[in-house]
């Protein structure tokens, strides 16, 4: 699979996801929503975390923007470091999130080290969002 930014192009991505601690941090719950949601034909879901991927994976042929969500001094950092973007890359071809800021970011490196770091052997495509 080729994965192209251009393709979401005028297309709704629909983000299934849930703090810690939310009333909606269940799998069931966000597998529901993320059901719901691919009746409308989004361009793709945005999930957080290996184990909600691994449940809506089966679910869906729309593409899905990978994440692990953590927290570093009360910061949120998306996908902080490699070893968070193989464990979520392992579950297919899709796009991971990487949080790409240098601001006391785990892992603050420009875009284009990254997509040579992750492709092709973890990931089918990475992108990073300056």
């Amino acid at each position: 699979m080729s994965i192209s930014l251009a393709a979401l192009k005028d297309l709704l991505v629909v983000s299934c996801q849930a703090d810690p601690g939310d009333p909606l941090e269940i799998i069931d719950a966000l597998r529901g929503i993320a059901s719901a949601s691919v009746r409308g034909g989004p361009g793709g879901l945005r999930l957080n975390g290996a184990e909600c991927i691994a449940v809506i994976r089966p679910d869906t042929v729309f593409l899905i923007i990978r994440l692990k969500k953590a927290y570093f001094n009360g910061q949120l950092r998306i996908t902080p470091n490699f070893t968070a973007s193989i464990e979520l890359g392992q579950a297919g071809e899709d796009i991971i999130a990487l949080d790409c800021t240098d601001d006391a970011c785990v892992l603050a490196i420009p875009g284009t080290m990254a997509q040579a770091e992750l492709h092709p052997q973890e990931v089918s495509a990475c992108w990073c969002w300056l």
